[in-house]
């Protein structure tokens, strides 16, 4: 075999194998970087006792300033739970799949986790929503 020829393959897949690792590192931290942002604000929320939720008035609103509202006190506790229940729904889905070889109890354990951020998050919320109209939630 030709030794130029050769070296040339070796160069090809190389570049082929770097610019592999870089999409992955790409994808990777995109994918963290929205689980990062919920978590933090999440965080922020509970920390201040201050943040918004999505308006969840039936009808739409196509504008900005009426999509969030502000929420404050223990509304904001309860937000904030629901970001962290989201960032637990994003991460779930962030990653390398379970190996197959992994046992049921593991894939049952993923499942909870995952579903219970999922629930989880809409508790929350509709419970940050209820005290911010002044109800006494359901919580």
């Amino acid at each position: 075999m030709n030794p130029k020829l050769s070296e040339e393959i070796q160069k090809r897949r190389r570049a082929d194998e770097r610019a592999r690792r870089i999409k992955r590192a790409i994808v990777f931290l995109l994918g963290y970087a929205v689980v990062l942002f919920f978590a933090f604000y999440g965080l922020k929320c509970i920390l201040t006792l201050q943040g918004k939720i999505i308006n969840a008035a039936r009808h739409p609103h196509y504008h900005y300033p009426h999509l969030f509202y502000l929420v404050t006190g223990k509304s904001a506790v309860m937000a904030g739970l629901g970001y962290l229940c989201s960032a637990i729904f994003c991460w779930s889905f962030v990653g390398t799949p379970p190996d197959e070889e992994q046992s049921g109890w593991w894939s049952v354990g993923c499942g909870i986790i995952r579903w219970g951020g999922f629930v989880g998050m809409f508790v929350f919320w509709l419970e940050a929503y209820l005290l911010r109209a002044g109800g006494t939630g359901f919580l």
